[in-house]
């Protein structure tokens, strides 16, 4: 598969101001689903790291209460596949999604360069970057997250080595990558 990104200017007032974009056709269903998927395990990620939101979550589950701050994160995953779906409805073909899965509609005014490759790799890393590759405790599959809040299209990997391949896609040195052991218990 063949990944395009375009350098877009991000206001016309500032011509310095650009960043790099993945541009994605709508009409690719399973790329769409993929960064539908990748943005839902991102917020998920972003709500559960908030301190606040993890002590009220573990008032309600001891409580054995339902609690909205888990459903604020997959409803907004949601309306952002609503949002992008909108677009196709109203004639556009093509979007740009930034590192953090935020979008625009394409505009092909905006684009100052083009760059495509196979393995998915932005053309500018975020620098400082670290990519933890974790299984959560008794699970089966590895997962990444990023400091930075990046959005990976593909989230769940069967060995580590898979996690670590993938991951090298994003980041410049081995360093970049940190590992996170978890126990497994004989039961799980």
């Amino acid at each position: 598969m063949v990944y395009t990104f375009v350098n877009v200017q991000l206001h016309p007032k500032c011509p310095n101001l650009r960043e790099w974009r993945l541009k994605l056709s709508l009409r690719d269903r399973r790329m769409v689903e993929n960064m539908h998927r990748g943005m839902a395990r991102s917020m998920l990620a972003r709500s559960l790291r908030d301190p606040h939101i993890v002590v009220e979550l573990d008032k309600s589950n001891a409580a054995g209460e339902y609690n909205p701050l888990v459903q604020e994160p997959v409803l907004l995953a949601a309306r952002w596949l609503q949002a992008v779906w909108m677009q196709e409805l109203m004639g556009i073909e093509f979007i740009l999604v930034n590192k953090v899965g935020g979008w625009c509609p394409y505009n092909p005014r905006d684009v100052n360069g083009t760059v495509e490759n196979e393995d998915g790799r932005w053309p500018d890393p975020i620098e400082g970057e670290v990519i933890t590759v974790k299984r959560w405790p008794n699970a089966q599959h590895w997962y990444l997250s990023s400091n930075k809040d990046r959005v990976f299209m593909e989230g769940k990997f069967n060995t580590i080595e898979e996690a670590k391949r993938y991951a090298r896609m994003f980041v410049e040195k081995d360093a970049q990558i940190r590992v996170v052991e978890t126990p497994r218990s004989e039961e799980g």
